[in-house]
């Protein structure tokens, strides 16, 4: 009876814990930019594709931010 409690309150926690997810995305001011051309890209915050919030980029918080083309990559944390 209790494993079979204490398996019922892991899945119960399990399944409530990511009903407090949330979405992160990054989002370019253009999708279509001209060669050559910096291209703005924000950070936002929110559920199903709804924006609740715009974060900053916080470099302690984040391990690795690259762009990656044909040939080269590119640490866009040292640039920020």
């Amino acid at each position: 009876m209790l494993k079979q409690f204490v398996f019922s309150f892991a899945c119960f926690c399990f399944a409530t814990a990511s009903l407090s997810a949330h979405d992160y995305w990054l989002q370019p001011a253009t999708y279509f930019p001209k060669v050559g051309k910096k291209i703005e890209v924000r950070l936002y915050v929110g559920d199903h594709d709804t924006s609740e919030l715009e974060r900053v980029f916080q470099k302690s918080m984040t391990p690795s931010f690259q762009f990656h083309s044909k040939g080269s990559v590119v640490d866009l944390a040292s640039i920020s």
